[in-house]
């Protein structure tokens, strides 16, 4: 196999991966599958051109489509949207509750400090007691 067909066996195999949407692991064994008759086919025949491999399997939308039906493709990328618009709903979530969580926890140190710190306290030193404090002589 020479280097251009490599490249443009590693392009036909990225185009089939786009045609699919996030795949499971049934799909992806199917993926694995396609892609090593593809590999056999292209080291049997060491002069096969592109064109030629594309006759054999197809485009990569048909290949692609041999994996998964159309409407198994539709109803994955269906799910992904949702799976996607609920990962951005959490993640705004987790957001708002760090940012409130952050707000009470300033609110809640700032009382601590206003209270801790409002009076100054008065500190005696303390040093060796007189004999005669508290007597009167």
């Amino acid at each position: 196999m020479n280097k251009t067909l490599d490249k443009e066996l590693k392009a036909y195999k990225r185009s089939i991966q786009r045609q699919l949407p996030l795949l499971n692991r049934r799909c992806h064994t199917d993926m694995k599958v396609i892609f090593a008759q593809i590999n056999t086919f292209a080291e049997e025949n060491p002069e096969a051109t592109m064109a030629d491999i594309q006759r054999q399997f197809g485009s990569s939308k048909s290949a692609a489509h041999s994996i998964l039906s159309a409407e198994e493709i539709s109803a994955c990328k269906k799910h992904n949207v949702q799976m996607l618009i609920m990962g951005a709903v959490a993640a705004i979530l987790l957001a708002v509750l760090v940012f409130f969580g952050m707000v009470i926890y300033e609110i809640y140190n700032d009382k601590n400090m206003t209270t801790t710190y409002g009076e100054p306290e008065v500190i005696t030193p303390l040093g060796p007691a007189e004999p005669n404090e508290g007597r009167e002589q």
